[in-house]
């Protein structure tokens, strides 16, 4: 992966966990993330870009891929248990 990529997933991301932090409720296809929750300089990244994005976002627990119909939505991870 050339740097360029990795710069484009990493802004991705950054705006991504800036959407889901401000709101919590959020949820949408990788279509809708981009052309709703990524900002107007983002929204012509490829789609695959987003996809890599919000899916090292699932790995780290950020956000939670759900199976609907044919496809899939991401939305805001719920928070876990509190360890004491």
């Amino acid at each position: 992966m050339d740097d360029a990529h990795e710069e484009m997933l990493q802004a991705i991301e950054v705006e991504i966990k800036r959407h889901v932090a401000a709101n919590q409720g959020a949820a949408d296809s990788a279509e809708g993330i981009r052309a709703w929750w990524l900002p107007p300089q983002l929204r012509a990244a490829p789609l695959e870009h987003v996809i890599a994005a919000l899916e090292r976002l699932a790995r780290d627990g950020v956000v939670e891929k759900r199976a609907v119909g044919v496809g899939f939505v991401y939305a805001a991870a719920r928070p876990g248990p509190t360890r004491h």
